[in-house]
């Protein structure tokens, strides 16, 4: 049985139209109900019936099927992962998570020491936001992973690096003035740029707002961290940023100055699961991470 129709069969499920699971495919609608007829043939059961509206009913069976397809969704991802890691381990690479921004503040003499000092290490590296990192690790996509604070309860996780956060604002906001540092409070009728909702940073100053019940202006979301700075640049509103950034050239402009946040800072770590016991070359590479700053 081909792998396609039980993923033709899951959207149909979930969409109850085969019109609808046939756009999101997408494919032709004859295709797709051709793919959910040889289902019911291959299994002797109707999987799907109509009411009076033309709307699809799942059966006993359809609901069963889907409940195997989840299952076998799940343990077809447990099987790749598997094969990933063999293969890791056979090319000795480590399959490393990051967020964003990490790789830029530990810069080329990361890369470059690592390979001096341990030359046998290959990575295999891939960059997410916060929570899809923290996601990916989680489902096993990754053997170790950079990861921002607040780190995952879940996860073995060693801090490496700790920096404030602070808000670019422009000379002409009276919010420049505050040089001791700025509070959630501060930001009541502020137009903020900032990382949008997949980044921990979005819920530490939105979220935050929220909960304290702080009205914020218009939010600017962008993951670009010179267009965030624009933003205050321009005069359209501040921008979040952190401590480190503001020794680069093309963040110090004289119309704008860099203010510290009174709350928590910016930091990160090497993570990973309980349940995943390091290897060796694993374990040298954690070192190195642990030693590195």
């Amino acid at each position: 049985m081909l792998t396609e129709h039980l993923e033709y069969f899951s959207l149909t499920y979930k969409a109850r139209s085969y019109a609808q699971a046939a756009k999101l495919v997408p494919m032709s609608l004859q295709g797709l109900i051709k793919s959910i007829r040889q289902l019911e043939r291959h299994y002797g059961a109707t999987l799907f019936t109509t009411d009076e509206h033309g709307v699809l009913v799942p059966t006993a069976y359809a609901d069963e099927l889907f409940s195997f397809c989840g299952k076998w969704e799940h343990n077809s991802r447990l099987l790749s992962n598997a094969f990933e890691r063999i293969h890791a381990l056979e090319s000795h690479a480590i399959r490393l998570g990051a967020c964003l921004g990490i790789s830029g503040n530990l810069g080329q003499r990361f890369q470059s020491q690592l390979a001096a000092r341990l030359p046998h290490i290959k990575l295999a590296y891939s960059e997410y936001n916060d929570m899809d990192c923290d996601s990916g690790l989680r489902l096993g996509n990754y053997d170790l992973a950079f990861t921002i604070a607040p780190y995952g309860q879940d996860f073995h996780t060693f801090e490496m690096f700790s920096d404030n956060f602070i808000f670019w604002v422009n000379r002409d906001n009276p919010l420049s003035e505050k040089v001791a540092g700025i509070e959630l409070g501060d930001l009541e009728s502020q137009n903020i740029a900032l990382p949008g909702e997949g980044f921990k940073c979005f819920n530490l100053f939105i979220g935050g707002c929220a909960e304290q019940g702080i009205p914020v202006g218009q939010i600017f979301s962008t993951a670009e961290m010179f267009h965030i700075y624009n933003h205050a640049l321009s005069n359209r509103g501040i921008g979040m940023g952190v401590q480190h950034l503001t020794n680069l050239a093309v963040f110090q402009h004289d119309e704008v100055v860099a203010i510290p946040f009174s709350g928590p800072p910016w930091a990160y770590g090497v993570s990973y699961l309980p349940a995943h016991s390091l290897n060796e070359m694993e374990r040298m590479f954690l070192e190195y991470c642990i030693g590195f700053w």
